[in-house]
């Protein structure tokens, strides 16, 4: 049973609800995994993975070739011999993040039987900033953040969420285990210990609350999601150590 106290979500689990649902972490593991760019994916067990950046790595190699690309006249016979690099360099990073991806959901598929994740539009992260005009000067226009929303958008690009989504979705559905996706909204400010909201810059990286839950901010937000994928069994997962025992 679920219930909304003030900005506090509790949930109080019938002694039924509660000893299958202890029955059920021992024998099958579960896990919430929160996407991210500090780290790829940051998991209620504690366990960051690292994020590759295979296409901020090759960046530089890749933009000397354009260079060289864009030297070469468009009718020049030569210019084919110098698009190939080019067309190289993007289909070794897009290998990359394939095979990252694979082995990622992969592994995770076949460790959990229970997955949450956020629902998250990707395609919304990653839209260009709308411009900014001026109400006291009309035709012109004030800054709108578009040159620090460009870097970010790369990022979420290079990092391919969706496609490890969709890969770990497909993986879920051959291994038996089950996939939730969960509402993102206010996933990294609500505390897993208490469920009070504490409000966090994206600057923050460590999540503090008065009822004592000290963690890292994407670890919190992991066993939030996680917490909201097992909404429905009747309990919150306390602690990265918990889950790791099962109890």
């Amino acid at each position: 049973m679920l219930t909304r106290k003030a900005y506090k979500y509790r949930l109080f689990p019938t002694k039924t609800q509660a000893t299958a649902l202890e029955q059920t972490l021992r024998l099958c593991p579960v896990v919430g995994i929160d996407v991210g760019l500090e780290h790829f994916a940051n998991l209620s067990t504690g366990e960051q993975v690292t994020n590759p950046r295979f296409f901020r790595k090759s960046e530089k190699r890749l933009a000397k070739a354009q260079k060289r690309l864009a030297k070469i006249p468009k009718n020049s016979p030569m210019r084919r011999k110098f698009r190939k690099p080019v067309s190289l360099a993007f289909r070794k990073v897009r290998n990359q993040r394939l095979d990252f991806a694979h082995k990622l959901s992969h592994k995770i598929s076949n460790t959990y039987s229970l997955i949450a994740v956020e629902d998250l539009q990707v395609k919304n992260l990653s839209k260009r900033a709308k411009p900014k005009e001026d109400e006291s000067n009309p035709g012109h226009y004030l800054p709108n953040g578009a040159s620090a929303k460009s870097g970010l958008n790369k990022s979420v690009n290079d990092a391919g969420w969706s496609l490890f989504l969709n890969l770990l979705e497909y993986k879920v559905a051959n291994t038996g285990s089950k996939l939730i996706r969960v509402d993102p909204r206010y996933t990294s400010q609500i505390c897993p210990e208490c469920g009070a909201i504490a409000k966090k810059e994206l600057s923050v990286r460590w999540h503090s609350c008065p009822c004592g839950c000290e963690m890292h901010r994407d670890t919190a937000a992991a066993l939030v999601i996680l917490a909201r994928g097992l909404s429905g069994r009747g309990t919150i997962p306390r602690s990265p150590a918990t889950l790791a025992a099962g109890e």
